[in-house]
């Protein structure tokens, strides 16, 4: 069962053998560094870190990926540091590590006392130690083999979600064979010294160029996941030769259009010989020909938003791993029944596409979890797709329909995604409700910082409250005075501040607005302070009397409210997420 968590887990089909399993039932495994010598590492597996009004389940997972050793008596010596033999002759790195991943800093003794000692094929499961679970209550004395068979049930359906978050970032050895995960974005050179992290697992690279990344990249042949984004250039050197890293399981060649680069044309060639890839994300490119494509046969996840893309190929039938499939922000009018054999897509995104009319056999993907339709032509649905029993979520927002069906009533509010006023259409009752809601718009005098929260969510989140504002184009076309941007941008605007003190808001929008999330990186407090750090207490609320306005909010957090006014809000039944 250990070798199939590990298997699951890194998903590169790289040999890998397990040494032992700790009392916490972590997984102790070495490989071949790929250099002649071997690496030993730990799998750690816990419960993830949640706040504390949103503890993690019995059943959910992290895992961490820590380097112990590099050689086999170092490892032994590490196994044994705890005991008292040799505990004098064991090294002062050694005790420590083994005291954090053996035994957890004393956890290993504490629920000794409290759950028992263990027996045979027995271990500590749903432990951890961190800020929020200290106290383990998921703890349990469980057999082993049951335990792991759970962490597979959980791996079975959520491997994508915790693919990039396995390796344990290494502080204190930012360039050496324990380095797992680099990342550089923004200006930050390339050091030559990356590449002699030969066991590196991850490299990020972001908004910038990479000139000096090839041929020095294809020592790392460890890597399991390289992210270029938003990069200005990539050498074709580099491109020919990705196929050259054989354990490469995640490759994302992306832009999202508000940086200098340039797109790539085409993937890169023979991407077919890394048996390993399932992870591709191509997304704001130009799109590749799908006789490319369609050789990628052990893809999972597929991402080509925003390429161009004006049809989909019947020969998609044949990446019959797919689970996800990203084709949002493209031009595509119609849908090819082949989609309907791929059996285990579970998420499908066809948002911002001209698609006027969804087949029948759509109503057949029995399997799929999301399905987004945001901001189409659709007019109408079909029926019997309110009948995809397992959808989790189901976009239907910002499309001019003229009728849906009734059978919509059945889905929960929480899978269904749509607006008031089409809920209107298939609900008599939301139609009576919104009979009441008066026409025009309001001001939000009360409190501007509270305003600023649903103007952020309007216009940078749902995009549905024009035009939207941008700050320097904003400063470009202001007659008063001369706004300098690098001056003054770490204050607020007093200009930018007055625009959105004015700015009427439309009643019909705000009955749409259920969740009011403020975050310090939202788009609008980087319009009125260009360059704000996010760290003071300007856009604090003073005020919640315009929630009035807001008759379906029903969730929020703690960002920009005092704990007087999250009383208050709690009083109003609307949940607070601690932030």
């Amino acid at each position: 069962m250990e070798e199939l968590i590990l298997e699951a887990l890194f998903q590169d089909f790289k040999q890998r053998e397990v040494l032992e399993v700790s009392p916490f039932g972590d997984i102790f495994f070495k490989e071949d560094d790929l250099k002649g010598g071997e690496v030993y590492s730990i799998c750690q597996i816990m419960p993830p870190t949640r706040a504390k009004n949103n503890p993690a389940q019995k059943g959910e997972f992290m895992f961490l990926i820590q380097t112990v050793a590099f050689d086999e008596l170092t490892f032994q010596k590490f196994l044994k540091a705890g005991t008292k033999t040799l505990f004098k002759r064991s090294t002062e790195e050694l005790r420590y590590s083994h005291d954090a991943l053996v035994d957890r800093f004393g956890l290993r003794k504490k629920l000794k006392k409290e759950l028992g000692r263990l027996g045979r094929d027995h271990i500590y499961g749903y432990c951890t130690l961190d800020g929020h679970n200290s106290d383990n209550p998921l703890a349990e004395k469980v057999e082993l083999n049951e335990y792991h068979k759970k962490v597979m049930h959980f791996l079975k359906r959520s491997s994508r979600k915790i693919f990039s978050d396995i390796w344990e970032l290494n502080s204190e050895d930012d360039f050496g064979p324990a380095t797992q995960k680099l990342y550089y974005g923004y200006g930050f050179e390339l050091p030559q010294r990356i590449f002699t992290c030969h066991n590196l697992k991850s490299l990020a690279v972001a908004n910038q160029t990479i000139k000096d990344l090839y041929p020095g990249i294809l020592k790392l042949k460890n890597l399991n996941e390289l992210s270029l984004n938003n990069v200005s250039f990539i050498p074709p050197d580099l491109m020919n030769n990705l196929h050259k890293l054989p354990y490469l399981v995640s490759l994302k060649l992306s832009r999202d259009g508000d940086y200098y680069s340039t797109p790539i044309e085409g993937l890169p060639p023979k991407l077919e010989q890394i048996k390993s890839l399932k992870y591709l994300n191509f997304s704001g490119n130009k799109y590749p020909h799908w006789s490319v494509l369609v050789s990628l046969t052990g893809l999972k996840t597929l991402n080509l938003s925003n390429t161009g893309l004006s049809r989909i190929s019947s020969r998609i039938k044949y990446l019959n791993q797919l689970e996800e499939l990203d084709l949002s922000n493209n031009e595509i009018t119609e849908l090819p029944e082949s989609l309907v054999t791929l059996k285990r897509l579970k998420v499908l995104k066809l948002s911002n596409n001209p698609l006027v009319k969804l087949p029948s056999w759509l109503c057949k993907m029995k399997q799929l979890q999301v399905l987004d339709l945001e901001d189409t032509q659709l007019m109408e649905i079909p029926q019997n797709l309110p009948y995809l029993n397992n959808l989790s979520e189901l976009n239907l927002r910002k499309n001019q329909f003229k009728s849906l069906p009734v059978t919509l009533k059945q889905v929960p509010n929480k899978v269904l995604l749509l607006e008031q006023k089409n809920k209107a259409l298939f609900n008599r009752e939301v139609q009576n409700k919104l009979s009441e809601i008066p026409k025009g718009k309001c001001l939000f005098k009360a409190d501007l910082n509270f305003k600023l929260m649903v103007v952020n969510q309007l216009m940078y989140v749902d995009e549905v409250l024009f035009p939207k504002f941008n700050v320097r184009n904003f400063v470009k076309n202001n007659q008063s005075r001369k706004i300098d941007i690098e001056e003054e941008g770490y204050n607020i605007i007093p200009e930018v501040a007055n625009y959105f003190k004015n700015l009427p808001i439309p009643l019909e929008l705000l009955v749409d607005i259920v969740d009011l999330l403020p975050d310090g990186g939202d788009e609008i407090y980087g319009q009125l302070t260009p360059l704000w750090d996010g760290e003071d207490d300007r856009y604090d609320v003073m005020s919640i009397e315009d929630i009035k306005y807001l008759p379906n909010l029903k969730t929020t957090n703690t960002m920009n409210f005092s704990s007087k006014l999250v009383a208050q809000l709690k009083e109003m039944n609307i949940e607070v997420i601690e932030y």
